[in-house]
């Protein structure tokens, strides 16, 4: 996987093994920013805050609700898709990579 994997600005994703601040651990929140130092701001319950983007996971939500964005973030963080195999693909063609591969990936963090 790539260390320049960031999640898109818009994203809803949940946090995960945050040590500090365990209370909030299973949030959701929304991508405010792209990532910076391996850290993207995000905001919860309307409080901005900066994350390490390795204690993010997208949201479970409906394939046909996620925005291109999204489905190119998760192909990039599961599978390692470079941008370069990602260029050109349309939204129906993103949906197709992304439900293979949740046939191939228990649990997948998206519905």
């Amino acid at each position: 996987m790539s260390n320049t994997y960031h999640f898109a600005i818009g994203t809803k994703v949940i946090l995960e093994g945050l040590e500090k601040r365990p209370e909030l651990n299973g949030k959701l929140s929304i991508v405010l920013s792209r990532m910076q130092g391996g850290r993207q701001n995000v905001e919860i319950d309307g409080t901005p805050m900066s994350v390490a983007v390795g204690k993010l996971s997208l949201a479970e939500r409906a394939l046909d609700t996620l925005h291109k964005e999204e489905l190119e973030s998760i192909l990039r963080f599961h599978v390692g898709t470079s941008d370069s195999d990602l260029r050109g693909l349309d939204l129906s063609e993103l949906k197709s990579k992304v439900e293979a591969m949740k046939t191939k990936v228990d649990p997948l963090e998206i519905a």
